[in-house]
């Protein structure tokens, strides 16, 4: 049957359906402080996705910079004002991939 396959429940049942699967697995979390960083870091991820970017990269980009960045400019890190260093772009990891001609 069509109806029990995720291509026929549209756009966003696709969207919504890892967070649907997820949410037992949040109970487990230890505490509500613990599930609440969990839902803060999976934001996150899921905006820098969303907004164009590879989650990894961003990420990793991210906290490599939170002990030097300046409290005052912390929303330059926010998934849709956030721009990658040099060397992550140099490295493609956040790049569109280039081919030969």
């Amino acid at each position: 049957m069509s109806f029990f396959r995720s291509e026929s429940r549209g756009y966003g049942y696709g969207q919504i359906r890892p967070i649907a699967v997820g949410k037992h697995n949040w109970l487990l979390a230890g505490s509500l402080r613990a599930g609440q960083r969990a839902a803060a870091v999976m934001t996150l991820v899921n905006s820098a996705r969303l907004d164009g970017h590879d989650p990894y990269a961003y990420m990793k980009d991210v906290l490599e910079r939170l002990p030097t960045h300046k409290m005052s400019a912390i929303g330059e890190l926010l998934p849709h004002r956030w721009q990658p260093r040099r060397s992550i772009v140099s490295n493609g990891m956040d790049a569109p991939a280039l081919t030969a001609s």
